[in-house]
């Protein structure tokens, strides 16, 4: 039984999102929807995609969506619609999150694969490697706990640490080899 159909600006190839309430569908513009009734509660006019899903993220009690679009990666506040922040980001790719780290893999070359440490009033970057640096496969992995966070590429060099028993940051910036797969740090 179909509860209720809205109209909206253009079709998605990107999955829509339903948290607190809202369904939340990156029509051309992001918008959110009632979830119960279908009524338009938001559109965040300067956040414009149509192939890339918003991301979830809960921060300081708040909820808020990670978006990337052609050019930009926008935070938005789930409840509202405003945007808090923008970063460089661009085409078709969906965000990564965990805790306080994000990575977007940008067709941009300037941008590349790019981390940031985000929180609701900004995003810091941490490091990138620019597309033409990049080379082959590369795969965004994540590893939190005791010692930090890593994201790395497959069969290459490259991490990030971002605490632990070094200290916050203590390897940012640094190339990291290994043999191959996800770096794992020892623990404390």
């Amino acid at each position: 039984k179909e509860l209720w159909k809205t109209p909206l600006d253009a079709g998605s190839s990107a999955s829509f999102l339903v948290a607190d309430g809202l369904a939340v569908v990156p029509a051309t513009t992001l918008t959110a929807l009632d979830a119960k009734t279908g009524a338009v509660q938001w559109r965040a006019a300067q956040v414009k995609t149509d192939s890339n899903s918003p991301v979830l993220w809960r921060a300081d009690g708040q909820a808020f969506l990670l978006c990337n679009t052609a050019k930009a990666v926008y935070c938005v506040e789930l409840a509202t619609g405003q945007v808090r922040w923008e970063v460089p980001g661009g085409l078709h790719s969906t965000v990564t999150v965990d805790g306080d780290l994000m990575a977007v893999l940008s067709g941009s070359p300037s941008v590349g694969l790019t981390a940031y440490r985000i929180a609701p009033a900004k995003a810091d970057k941490l490091w990138s490697v620019p597309r033409a640096d990049r080379g082959g496969d590369h795969r965004p992995e994540a590893e939190r706990g005791g010692a930090g966070a890593s994201w790395r590429p497959a069969g290459g060099v490259g991490g990030l640490g971002a605490g632990g028993a070094e200290g916050a940051g203590a390897h940012r910036g640094r190339p990291v080899p290994d043999g191959g797969g996800v770096r794992r740090r020892a623990r404390p």
